[in-house]
């Protein structure tokens, strides 16, 4: 499972944009949980009343993803109504280990240590950290050539279980 950043913009109107010059009538945010609409509009280095600039809101797309929350972003105008829609990173509402740790306490304290938690969203780079952590855990153990896998499983648009398959190497 690999999340990629994409940003598409897709500006209805596009002759109208970079020829009448249109003013901003309202901004919208659509699907946007993570952080409020007050520090969206924060955000932003435009406001109603100013002139669309296809600069600033690629720049505004930036700094929204900057906060890595999200997975998408759209962007639409319509007759000057600016409208951000959001995809956002599911939360993680379960994670495992298989194959590893078998202890209840052991495994408790290794899902302390991993670096992911219930909650958190899920970003790639939390996810190969634990990898990493996992793999140097089993090495540490004297076990070499092990392998970890992780599985990605949607439970609903905004959430996932996180699991992550151990095949523990040769011993040394």
């Amino acid at each position: 499972f690999s999340i990629m950043k994409r940003v598409v913009l897709l500006f209805l109107f596009i002759p109208l944009i970079l020829f009448a010059r249109v003013t901003i009538k309202e901004i919208k945010f659509q699907d946007l949980h993570s952080i409020s609409n007050d520090i969206a509009l924060d955000t932003l280095t435009f406001d109603t009343g100013d002139i669309l600039s296809e600069k600033e809101i690629n720049s505004a797309v930036k700094t929204f993803y900057k906060f890595g929350y999200f997975n998408d972003i759209l962007v639409k105008v319509n007759s000057g109504i600016l409208t951000f829609e959001f995809k956002e990173k599911p939360s993680i509402i379960s994670i495992d280990v298989k194959n590893y740790k078998t202890q209840d306490d052991d495994k408790k304290e290794l899902l302390q240590k991993i670096g992911i938690k219930k909650g958190d969203l899920l970003k790639d780079s939390k996810i190969k950290s634990a990898k990493e952590f996992l793999l140097k855990s089993l090495e540490d153990e004297g076990l070499i050539d092990s392998i970890v896998e992780y599985d990605v499983k949607k439970i609903t648009d905004s959430s996932v279980s996180l699991t992550f398959n151990v095949q523990k190497g040769k011993e040394i």
